[in-house]
């Protein structure tokens, strides 16, 4: 028998006509929770019907008895006349929900025809196994997911706990999908697992989060044991969470009250292996509360192997409390990602040997208590008693330094809006932290661009870009040009460039130099050089080698060439720059000269950048000196 047949055309129609009286019931296209409650259990799909009360081809549930999976093609909606009434997953049952892409929704904010709000889990599991998945989830290439999915689990509303789903004893699996958009006026906006009178020693509820998201749920604090805006997990029950988001929930501010924004644990146990838990809000822990206590059963653990926890607007990210003797304890791994602070009530522990900054990649030194510098704790801390972390013997605040490792090259420093500050420093690989600042070593662009041309009555301007020798950092200056310093020919020896990509075009590096020099012997094989910043795969890198085994291309005093910083004037440093080449080029030409005498000397100043425009010119008088020198002494 199909299972749309079990109300006949008769029953549905009256069903149908009280609805849209009391302007309850969803749109037309929506099933109702009785509809999926008897797909669920009498596991038949459930067809639309045509003018004669027959099945059509069009399913609004399916069901498959191979993989045991209901299949939603339309949203699913609770009508006032089942107020109160959730989805059943009741003991032995064994049922796989696959949204695809559509709702299940607890119509909260509707009432019923005596004028009562909605209210009720949108699902109850009572001693059976449910999987929920959306086929409309999106994976990478490396199986990630991407995205959960277009289905959702909303709308439910509770008056003590768990709005979305509430898992008394059985377990449930979340594959993707989303449960958004539940209240509960205690605990559990989006999910509450556990059952009162389990204990850690004996536990009957489960919850597994493989993927999707626990997002946009309010739990409303109303009790002294409340909280857990995402989950709340309670009474020896068992959450693991390997993947997916607890984010975005909310624990209402009960006059300073509210525990856990993303998740609370109460007397209860919570792994985490993967996924994140962040951007939620409450008064205390808003990522993660941790309680423990007598009341339900006592110790409360949270262990955290990977993933990333992070607190809000300063917050503290994990907040830990515990009373008569029993154990509140967070354990932390290699893989655990924390941003935030970690609170710690008197006789909570701390158990890690190692934590990462934010990103995952620096290393963790040790926690500041209270905000004191000088009162660190290690990992392993014998001196004081403790190894392998902290157990707190009053209210402490833990902060976690990490260390950070400089990159070598400079970098400049800029303001919020990305302003330059006229400073450069050291950035940590892995954050924004800076060290060792310096101001700019600005290096005067002589050179390539005429920006207004003058006038009889206008004076012109010529635009100059000067560049940071250090770290690279530019700024534009800018110079009048008299109409009177025009030749007669009018160009008055300046260079008018339509194309701003000129001027880059023009640039010209120590490698290119060298390069230049190169070619012009004939581009001869040669070793590569022993430089530390010339890589073997330089464009210049076999040039650069022949260079330094000729004497033209000497390391400075931390052994590396700079191949990629712009050519300068001369210098009187070892490494030497253009004019330097080019005078040790002449002697490995064979030119004599005596200690201390030039072949040829550059015009200009020292820190002058030499532009690609500039050094043809002068390696074609080079040359040309160098060929009559050469020929007169042979």
């Amino acid at each position: 028998m199909k299972t749309s047949k079990l109300l006949g055309k008769r029953g549905f129609a009256v069903f149908t006509t009280l609805a849209l009286c009391a302007g309850l019931v969803g749109p037309s296209f929506a099933a109702t929770f009785t509809e999926l409650q008897t797909v669920i259990d009498t596991k038949q799909s459930l067809y639309a019907k045509d003018d004669d009360g027959n099945d059509t081809e069009k399913i609004r549930i399916g069901y498959s008895d191979d993989t045991k999976t209901v299949t939603l093609y339309e949203d699913v909606t609770r009508t006032g006349l089942e107020n109160a009434k959730s989805i059943l997953i009741g003991t032995d049952a064994e049922v796989t929900i696959d949204l695809n892409g559509q709702k299940i929704d607890g119509n909260k904010d509707s009432q019923d025809d005596s004028g009562r709000d909605m209210a009720g889990s949108v699902i109850k599991v009572t001693g059976g196994n449910l999987t929920i998945q959306d086929s409309t989830a999106e994976y990478d290439a490396d199986g990630n997911q991407i995205s959960a999915g277009n289905g959702q689990i909303t709308g439910g509303s509770s008056g003590s706990n768990a709005g979305g789903i509430l898992i008394e004893e059985g377990s449930v699996t979340l594959n993707s999908g989303t449960i958004t958009g539940n209240t509960a006026k205690a605990c559990g906006g989006g999910v509450g697992v556990g059952k009162n009178g389990k204990t850690p020693e004996n536990p009957t509820a489960f919850f597994t989060m493989n993927g999707g998201k626990i997002t946009g749920n309010t739990a409303g604090n109303n009790t002294s044991d409340g909280g857990g805006g995402g989950v709340w997990v309670k009474n020896g029950a068992q959450f693991t969470m390997n993947g997916g988001e607890i984010t975005g929930n909310t624990v209402i501010d009960n006059d300073g009250q509210g525990n856990g924004g993303g998740v609370a644990i109460h007397q209860a146990g919570f792994t985490m292996n993967g996924g994140t838990i962040s951007n939620n809000e409450s008064p205390r822990g808003t990522g993660v509360l941790i309680n423990a206590g007598d009341k339900g059963g006592g110790d409360a653990s949270f262990t955290m192997n990977g993933g990333y926890v992070s607190g809000k607007d300063g917050a503290s990210c994990i907040y830990m409390e515990e009373s008569n003797g029993k154990d509140a304890t967070l354990t932390l791994t290699g893989k655990a990602v924390l941003d935030g602070s970690i609170f710690l009530g008197a006789g909570a522990q701390v158990i890690t040997d190692s934590v990462k900054q934010p990103d995952g990649t620096h290393n963790y030194t040790s926690f500041i208590v209270d905000g004191s510098p000088e009162n660190t704790i290690g990992p392993d801390d014998t001196e004081k008693g403790r190894t392998g972390g902290y157990k707190a013997d009053k209210d402490t605040l833990l902060d976690i330094q990490y260390e950070h490792e400089w990159q070598g090259e400079w970098s400049p420093d800029t303001d919020s809006e990305g302003k330059d500050l006229g400073t450069h420093s050291h950035s940590c690989k892995h954050c924004s932290e800076k060290n060792g600042t310096k101001e700019h070593n600005w290096v005067k662009d002589q050179t390539g661009k005429v920006t207004r041309e003058p006038t009889k009555t206008e004076k012109g301007v010529k635009t100059f870009t000067d560049m940071c020798r250090d770290c690279g950092a530019s700024k534009t200056r800018t110079e009048e040009i008299d109409f009177k310093d025009k030749g007669d020919d009018g160009s008055g020896g300046s260079i008018t460039i339509d194309s701003p990509e000129v001027p880059l075009a023009g640039l010209f590096t120590r490698a290119d130099a060298i390069g230049y020099l190169w070619e012009q012997s004939g581009s001869p094989d040669a070793e590569l050089s022993s430089f530390e910043d010339v890589p073997g795969d330089h464009q210049w890198a076999v040039a650069i080698g022949w260079a330094q085994e000729a004497g033209i291309a000497l390391a400075d005093a931390e052994g590396n060439f700079r191949p990629d910083d712009l050519v300068l004037r001369s210098s009187d440093e070892t490494e030497g720059e253009f004019q330097e080449f080019l005078n040790r080029y002449a002697v490995f030409a064979g030119v004599e000269l005596d200690e201390g005498e030039l072949f040829t000397e550059l015009e200009g100043e020292p820190d002058d950048v030499i532009m690609g425009e500039d050094a043809q010119a002068i390696f074609d008088a080079f040359f040309a000196k160098l060929e009559a020198a050469l020929a007169q002494a042979a």
